[in-house]
C-alpha cells in the first residue's frame, strides 16, 4: 500500500468522524494558499509547486493537490482525484512540491492545490487558483539499447518513452518484449527467431519511433 493510500484511509476516517460538514456557520478561518506553477508536464505526470501563506485559526489536516478534467476542482476524501502531499505533520507556512503520477496522455487537466483544516463542526478547505495543462501525446521514443549485437535469444534493454505501446518490431518481427510501466524508462526486449540485423521499431497511438542498426549475430 502506498503512501497516499494510507494517507486517503486516515482522512477518510478523520472526515468521517468530525461530520464532514463543510464551511458551517461559525466556521474558522480557512488555510490561504497559491498555486505556483505546474511543470514538467508529460503523458502521464505532472510537478505542481505550491505556498501555503496562512494556516488560518486551526491547524492544517492536510495538503496536496486536486485535479478534474472538466473545469473547477474540488478536494473530497470520497474522491480519487487529489494527491495528499503531507498530512498531520505540523504543516505550516511555506512551500511544497507535489508530483502527480495518475494522468493520462493528451488530455485536457484542471489543477490547483488545497489545504484542509477543522472547525468546530467539520472541516473546510482553501484552494489555489486553478492550473489548465494538456498532458503531452506520450509520442514513444527510443533514445539508446544495449548491447547492439547479440545473437537469438538473447536480451535487448531499450531505453526511451513507451507509452500504450501496440506493436514492438525487430528487423521487422515482432519481438516478445517486458515493461513495468507505461512510464518505465526501460524495457528488456528478447530477440525472436527469424530475425536479420536491422532495426528495433516502437509504435503507439500517437507514432512510430525507430533506433539504430542493431547486428545479429552468428
Amino acid at each position: 500500500m502506498n503512501k497516499n493510500t494510507v494517507l486517503f484511509f486516515l482522512l477518510l476516517c478523520i472526515f468521517i468522524s468530525i461530520g464532514c460538514h463543510k464551511n458551517q456557520p461559525g466556521s474558522i478561518g480557512l488555510p490561504t494558499l497559491t498555486t505556483d506553477s505546474i511543470i514538467e508536464v508529460t503523458p502521464s505526470s505532472v510537478v505542481c509547486y505550491a505556498t501555503i501563506t496562512s494556516i488560518g485559526d486551526s491547524p492544517i489536516i492536510a495538503r496536496g493537490v486536486c485535479w478534474s478534467t472538466y473545469g473547477t476542482p474540488t478536494f473530497s476524501p470520497m474522491n480519487n482525484n487529489f494527491y495528499v502531499d503531507s498530512a498531520f505533520n505540523n504543516i505550516n507556512i511555506g512551500s511544497f512540491t507535489t508530483v502527480i503520477n495518475r494522468f493520462y496522455p493528451n488530455t485536457t487537466f484542471y489543477i490547483r492545490a488545497f489545504a484542509t483544516n477543522r472547525t468546530k463542526d467539520g472541516y473546510q478547505v482553501g484552494y489555489g487558483r486553478v492550473i489548465r495543462i494538456i498532458t503531452s501525446k506520450g509520442l514513444p521514443s527510443i533514445t539508446s539499447f544495449t548491447p547492439t549485437s547479440d545473437t537469438i535469444g538473447g536480451s535487448l534493454t531499450v531505453y526511451g518513452s513507451f507509452y500504450s505501446l501496440t506493436s514492438v518490431t525487430l528487423s521487422g518481427i515482432d519481438a516478445p518484449f517486458i515493461l513495468n510501466s507505461d512510464s518505465s524508462k526501460f524495457m528488456i526486449l528478447k530477440i525472436p527467431p527469424g530475425v536479420s540485423s536491422g532495426v528495433i521499431q516502437i509504435s503507439n497511438p500517437y507514432g512510430t519511433a525507430t533506433s539504430g542498426p542493431f547486428t545479429l549475430l552468428p
